[in-house]
């Protein structure tokens, strides 16, 4: 039972570090997910061009801060060792998009 315990303090010791970047993650990712949920439920009504036409540059300032987020979830998980690799693709409507890769 004692080596149960001491392979847990191992395993503990080891992810700790990892903790607060994979809590990181975890936040970001609900970040990206929050924004993209707020700018398809705009983009639904119109397109963003049609939508920054009528005054909407706060859909602008959102996909910047879009982009921000998912290059800092690159670093995070750079640090971490893990990997991420997207492209930046145009859509049917020459809308830049992010396309993440197996």
């Amino acid at each position: 039972m004692s080596n149960l315990t001491e392979r847990d303090k191992r395993i503990k010791g080891v992810m700790e570090p990892f903790e607060d970047r994979f809590n990181e993650i975890k936040m970001t990712l609900g970040d990206i997910q929050e924004v993209t949920e707020y700018l398809i439920g705009c983009m639904e009504e119109k397109p963003l061009a049609e939508l920054k036409f009528e005054g909407r540059d706060d859909l602008t300032r959102l996909l910047i801060e879009l982009k921000d987020k998912i290059n800092k979830l690159d670093t995070v998980y750079y640090q971490t060792g893990l990997s991420l690799r997207y492209e930046i693709q145009k859509n049917e409507r020459g809308v830049e998009c992010i396309h993440y890769l197996d």
